[in-house]
């Protein structure tokens, strides 16, 4: 702790805290030195990844980045390839009757009429 001859605590309660304050920052760090900057990061590139405080007394730069994942593509999140859904509405649309299992015999009958009066 500091010596009296470094000066006086002060009178009042906030140069008191101070003085000892400052006297206890300063033995930290002859005791400890100044921590270093790390020089890698966790990749934080998936899912579900555990939070972790880290046991590491270096320090963590400010513009520091732990990345992101991919970004998704159409495979990758198992959609059909390109056109094929397309394809596929186009070869709805011009079925006769793409939903003929929902239809009876009657309606069938009055799509048919509507349909050919339209051409």
């Amino acid at each position: 702790m500091r010596d009296l001859d470094k000066g006086t605590p002060g009178t009042t309660l906030v140069e008191v805290l101070s003085w000892w304050l400052d006297d206890a920052l300063e033995d930290f760090a002859q005791k400890k030195g100044t921590p270093a900057a790390a020089d890698s990061v966790v990749p934080a590139t998936e899912f579900d990844i555990e939070a972790a405080a880290g046991e590491s007394e270096d320090y963590a730069r400010a513009d520091h980045s732990h990345g992101t994942p991919p970004s998704p593509t159409a495979e990758s999140v198992g959609a059909d390839p390109v056109g094929s859904a397309d394809a596929a509405v186009a070869a709805h649309v011009a079925a006769d009757i793409p939903h003929a299992q929902y239809e009876n015999k009657l309606d069938h009958a009055a799509v048919m009429r509507r349909v050919s009066l339209r051409f």
